[in-house]
């Protein structure tokens, strides 16, 4: 994988909201469906995870958590948002994973 992050905006443009998933995971992915005034960021993002085998699903949880921390202005599950397809794939790995941790200026574990 590349050291350096590709813009996700560019990325967005060039090869969609799956590639922005797979490279910068739920909260970037949704922030840039935001910037771009789509509506309904979060049923574009479920249909798209939808289509993902587990494997990629758990790398694009993994990505989000790992980019954090975020600003608390885009503030959102990703964990409820991705829960119906890790509950069809029956990943039960994040099912205890808090999201509110991963943004700035929550002060809870």
């Amino acid at each position: 994988q590349p050291k350096e992050l590709v813009n996700p905006q560019k990325l967005y443009e060039m090869s969609g909201l799956a590639m922005v998933l797979k490279n910068v995971g739920i909260v970037e992915a949704y922030r840039i469906l935001l910037s771009n005034r789509v509506n309904n960021a979060t049923s574009e993002i479920q249909d798209v995870l939808g289509r993902f085998s587990s494997t990629i699903l758990r790398k694009v949880i993994d990505r989000t958590v790992s980019l954090g921390p975020y600003s608390p202005n885009i503030m959102i599950d990703f964990v409820a948002i991705a829960k119906p397809w890790l509950d069809f794939q029956g990943i039960k790995a994040y099912n205890n994973l808090d999201y509110r941790k991963y943004f700035l200026g929550d002060q809870k574990k």
